[in-house]
């Protein structure tokens, strides 16, 4: 197989689930679509799957957190459109000191729960998506 690199960005082709359209990643093509997006529309189809979701819980939505930029740009709308998430983490061997802080910021304004699997098993399961992946 040839190493295919993206015209845009250089992600190269052998990143687990990003397919290439046209010699770009999946991401590049996406972001070069945002302007031709409807933006309000995708906002009120999120609020109205936000309302729908609600269920006697108190939570509107679960929302899965890693600890970064986007997990935490999420959480944070989503607040921002006046709805209660529950943030769920589940760490990962390798948390960086940002993103243990993002989480524990992320708290101060959700409710966050974060699920520790068992260690020896995560680093098992990492090293069998490396070996198989690549990831």
């Amino acid at each position: 197989m040839t190493l295919v690199r993206c015209r845009t960005c250089l992600i190269p082709s052998s990143r687990p689930d990003t397919p290439f359209v046209s010699g770009e990643c999946s991401a590049c093509v996406n972001y070069k679509n945002r302007p031709t997006l409807d933006w309000k529309a995708r906002e009120a189809e999120l609020i109205r799957i936000l309302e729908a979701s609600k269920n006697g819980t108190g939570y509107s939505c679960v929302l899965p957190s890693s600890g970064g930029k986007d997990s935490t740009h999420q959480a944070l709308r989503v607040i921002e459109l006046g709805f209660r998430p529950l943030v769920v983490t589940a760490s990962t061997c390798m948390l960086t000191d940002v993103g243990r802080k993002n989480i524990d910021n992320l708290a101060r304004y959700a409710t966050t729960i974060e699920v520790t699997p068992n260690r020896t098993v995560r680093a098992k399961l990492n090293r069998i998506g490396l070996e198989l992946v690549g990831d």
